[in-house]
């Protein structure tokens, strides 16, 4: 199941547009979470795990200026967000 959260006050993805580092912040969840960075081709270019209590910072300054999928799984769930590097 992927979920498109629509919903700033469970999942902040910030700042949008990003330049060398995007944070995530998830309210109300606990455990860890895969997260992947894909391009609109949908090649994964970035993969990291996470904590998903609290704020969490991406590295992104490898990757080329544009449109980007953010996609985070954890055991039951999985959740996509758009971004744009700079």
């Amino acid at each position: 199941m992927v979920n498109e959260i629509l919903d700033n006050e469970t999942l902040n993805i910030y700042p949008n547009p990003a330049n060398n580092k995007i944070k995530i912040n998830f309210k109300n969840q606990q455990g860890l979470s895969k997260v992947s960075i894909l391009n609109i081709a949908g090649q994964t270019l970035v993969k990291e795990q996470i904590n998903l209590k609290g704020e969490s910072e991406i590295n992104i300054e490898n990757i080329p200026p544009g449109m980007y999928f953010m996609l985070l799984q954890d055991e039951k769930q999985q959740w996509v967000r758009k971004f744009v590097k700079q």
